[in-house]
């Protein structure tokens, strides 16, 4: 299995959780996961991207429609794919991950990388 289409199942952080456990397995092999217009908010961003700081499989997880993800979550995302507190954890960042999906949410994003270069 290599691409998980879960898109409009209603995933929330129950679901997200689960999908976390499998994602942080060496042993998975998805490359790529949908999951557009569920029930995902930041505490279920967070949790996904808690599960994939050592994943060197997903290169793409599609998260268009899940309007309830805000700076928080999407903060904690971007910390995965390029980590800037320190030169080892930009080393040490996930670097396959390279489509997070959301285009509506350029706004959203930039806010979450402005709050992220506050802290740094």
């Amino acid at each position: 299995l290599t691409r998980l289409g879960l898109s409009g199942c209603g995933i929330g952080r129950v679901g997200c959780a689960s999908l976390a456990k499998l994602l942080a397995n060496p042993e998975c092999n998805i490359e790529t996961v949908k999951l557009n217009s569920n029930s995902i908010d930041n505490e279920s961003a967070i949790i996904l991207a808690e599960s994939l700081v050592n994943n060197k499989k997903l290169t793409c997880l599609n998260l268009n429609g899940n309007d309830s993800i805000r700076a928080e979550g999407w903060l904690a995302l971007l910390k995965l794919v390029c980590n800037t507190s320190s030169i080892d954890d930009v080393i040490n960042s996930n670097h396959m991950l390279c489509y997070l999906g959301g285009y509506r949410y350029t706004s959203t994003i930039t806010q979450a990388e402005r709050a992220w270069g506050a802290e740094n």
